[in-house]
């Protein structure tokens, strides 16, 4: 049966709204990143209850009496290209709110970063709910001096996005593929919208996780029945959870060693689910290796590597 997929061009401006804000918090790793010339990439998740900022420190710009503070708490850990450190955000109000805009219909962070003593943090979003995301705005505005929107208004697209990040740190595309053959996986709600002949893309926001699966928003060019949840019945953006097993420990392996992705796409290819994910080039090597090391207990085939490449121009042709 034909298994229909749309390119992450024919999606760009499903979420057609951007948010930057600007956070300041007085902390060692915030005053950290106030000494450097260049900003620090920063990476949101949650484990359990619990999120967490990921701060990575690149080498070159680190001053060497600040690597004795990062390697000295629990969380330091030194890479190939950064110094990384791990925090925990519920507790501290300000960020706490940026959480909570994040569980919003729709919303998926694309970029963070420390620069000059502020976390500074894009997401996009969906028109629909722009009412609920300004009124978390007010609360968070309300913290005088801690916070400010840097812009609000139309996204300029995803790709436009990741092309930005590009210029700024190499991102490249890393994109494997599941056997789809297994009963567990076939019930996967993209599957079913696939085999119906729909073109359907899935964009996972694997920075956030529930006992059901990681949060994904489904792209359709027609409208979708059950079992999905509807984010937009105009434009045809639904929501589903995303648990498919190797998929799933992916997710967990990125998150332990620490490897930010930018943006994830899954999709499906005649019996195989396509996973498209986007990292940055000094981590991509880290990111296969933890995938090689899945494949070793695997049946051969049921995990394949499809593709590793830089992000260029040329890659919107086929992605």
């Amino acid at each position: 049966m034909r298994m229909a997929l749309l390119l992450i061009s024919e999606v760009d401006r499903k979420l057609d709204r951007m948010c930057v804000l600007a956070l300041r918090q007085d902390t060692l790793w915030f005053k950290m990143a106030s000494r450097m010339e260049s900003s620090a990439p920063a990476f949101i998740f949650q484990d359990s209850d619990k999120t967490f900022l990921q701060i990575y420190f690149p080498k070159d710009h680190v001053k060497k009496s600040d690597i004795s503070a990062i390697m000295a708490s629990p969380s330091g850990t030194e890479k190939d290209a950064f110094y990384t450190v791990t925090e925990r955000i519920n507790n501290v109000k300000h960020l706490s709110i940026i959480s909570e805009i994040m569980d919003l219909p729709t919303v998926v962070a694309i970029n963070s970063y420390l620069r000059e003593g502020e976390l500074f943090v894009a997401f996009r979003f969906h028109r629909s709910v722009i009412d609920d995301v300004e009124a978390h705005l007010v609360t968070l505005l309300e913290l005088n001096g801690y916070a400010r929107i840097v812009y609000m208004g139309n996204s300029p697209g995803i790709i436009t996005l990741l092309d930005r990040i590009n210029s700024d740190t190499p991102v490249s595309v890393v994109q494997y593929s599941f056997d789809i053959s297994s009963e567990a996986v076939q019930s996967h709600p993209l599957l079913t919208a696939a085999r119906s002949g729909t073109d359907v893309l899935a964009e996972v926001d694997v920075r956030q996780s529930t006992p059901e699966g990681a949060r994904t928003i489904i792209y359709s060019k027609y409208k979708l029945s059950a079992p999905f949840s509807v984010l937009s019945e105009e434009d045809c953006i639904y929501e589903t959870a995303t648990n498919i097993a190797p998929f799933m420990e992916g997710r967990k392996r990125g998150n332990e060693a620490r490897i930010p992705r930018i943006a994830v796409f899954l999709g499906a290819q005649k019996d195989r689910l396509v996973d498209t994910t986007f990292v940055p080039t000094s981590e991509a090597g880290e990111y296969i290796s933890q995938y090689f090391g899945m494949m070793s207990g695997m049946k051969k085939g049921e995990l394949r590597l499809e593709t590793f490449s830089p992000l260029t121009k040329e890659s919107w042709e086929w992605l």
